[in-house]
């Protein structure tokens, strides 16, 4: 666990007016647990930022057995309710907080899950090459996902110098 980031607050990653209203208006039940951000995810393992710092953390059984679908299980960028287990570097998550944006695709095979890729972002940046690689249509279509995922979307265009006329209309 890193010191530095152990006595900085959560604001840095997002906590703000919005999320503390949420906590207080709703029926959201985190009585007696700790918050904390989805930062990194390993299958069902996970790596939050809390108060505390850096903890990895797993859903409780009774979390396991509620959800309907996989899109329901903690991703990154989401705010969960956590519990700390005494003596341990650990956590269990209780909760996942209601999502202010979300990005879903559906999951690859035959399963007609959706797959969250990221949740609670205020922007999402799509970059592309200017090069052979350039698809309008890619673009627009992730124009598109982004916008129903709540996000702002900023397209950002790269390798400039690979191509011949940058200044050319698409």
């Amino acid at each position: 666990m890193n010191n530095q980031i152990a006595q900085q607050n959560l604001a840095m990653y997002g906590w703000n007016e919005y999320w503390e209203e949420l906590v207080s208006t709703q029926e959201i039940n985190i009585a007696g647990c700790e918050l904390g951000r989805v930062i990194a995810q390993f299958s069902k393992q996970y790596r939050l930022i809390t108060q505390l710092g850096e903890v990895t953390a797993g859903v409780t059984g009774k979390f396991e057995f509620k959800v309907a679908d996989r899109s329901e299980f903690p991703s990154v960028g989401d705010w969960v309710a956590i519990e700390h287990l005494r003596g341990e570097p650990r956590a269990v998550i209780h909760a996942v907080l209601p999502r202010r944006s979300v990005m879903i695709r559906k999951e690859a095979g035959n399963r007609v899950d959706g797959q969250v890729i990221g949740a609670n972002m205020d922007f999402l940046f799509i970059v592309n090459a200017l090069n052979q690689d350039f698809n309008l249509r890619r673009i627009e279509r992730y124009l598109v996902a982004a916008w129903e995922s709540q996000a702002q979307p900023v397209i950002l265009l790269t390798k400039a110098d690979l191509c011949s006329n940058p200044n050319e209309p698409l």
